[in-house]
C-alpha cells in the first residue's frame, strides 16, 4: 500500500511538473502578448497627449495674436477649433500674423502625422486584443484562476512618462 501512494505521489509530483513545464511558454507567450499590448495602448495615450498640447499651445498663441476687437463668441468658436483648414476658413485667419499662419499650417501637418500614427497604433492594439481574446477563452478553460490577473494585466494604466511634461509644444519654438 505504500509503495502505491508513492508511485501515485511521485507521478503526480510528475504529471504537475510536465503540466507547468507545457503550461510556461503559452503563458510566457501570453504575457508577452499582454505587455506588447500595454505598450500599444501607452503609445496611444502618448500620441493623444501629444495632440492635445499641440493645439493648446496653437491655441494660446492664437488668442494672444487675435484683435481684441474679435467678439468673443467668435473667438471662442475658433479657440475651440483643433484643425487647420476649418482654422483658416475662419474671416479673422487674414487678421493674424505670417508667422502665426505659418505655425497653423504646420501644427496641421503635424496633426496628419499624429492621427495616422495613432490609427495604426489602434489597428495593432485591436489586431492584438482579437488574438488575446481567442487565447485567454482556452486559458479560461485550463487555467480559470489566472483569468483575473490576466484581465487585471490588460487593464493597467499607463505610467506618467516623463516626455508628457504640460510644456507648450516645440512647434512654436522651431
Amino acid at each position: 500500500m505504500k509503495i502505491v501512494f508513492k508511485q501515485l505521489a511521485i507521478g503526480s509530483v510528475f504529471l504537475l511538473g510536465v503540466i507547468g513545464c507545457n503550461q510556461q511558454p503559452e503563458l510566457e507567450m501570453i504575457q508577452n502578448k499582454i505587455s506588447d499590448r500595454q505598450r500599444l495602448i501607452c503609445r496611444m495615450d502618448s500620441l493623444h497627449f501629444e495632440t492635445s498640447t499641440l493645439w493648446d499651445s496653437v491655441n494660446a498663441l492664437m488668442d494672444h495674436q487675435l484683435p481684441v476687437s474679435i467678439p468673443a463668441e467668435e473667438r471662442t468658436h475658433l479657440l475651440a477649433v483643433r484643425n487647420a483648414p476649418l482654422i483658416e476658413m475662419f474671416e479673422v485667419y487674414d487678421l493674424l500674423d505670417d508667422p502665426t499662419k505659418k505655425i497653423i499650417r504646420e501644427a496641421g501637418i503635424e496633426d496628419s502625422l499624429l492621427a495616422q500614427r495613432t490609427r495604426e497604433t489602434m489597428d495593432s492594439v485591436e489586431k492584438m486584443d482579437f488574438w488575446l481574446d481567442s487565447i485567454l477563452v482556452s486559458v479560461s478553460s485550463k487555467w480559470p484562476a489566472l483569468l483575473p490577473d490576466i484581465r487585471n494585466q490588460m487593464n493597467e494604466p499607463c505610467p506618467r512618462s516623463e516626455h508628457l511634461n504640460d510644456q507648450p509644444h516645440s512647434i512654436l519654438y522651431e
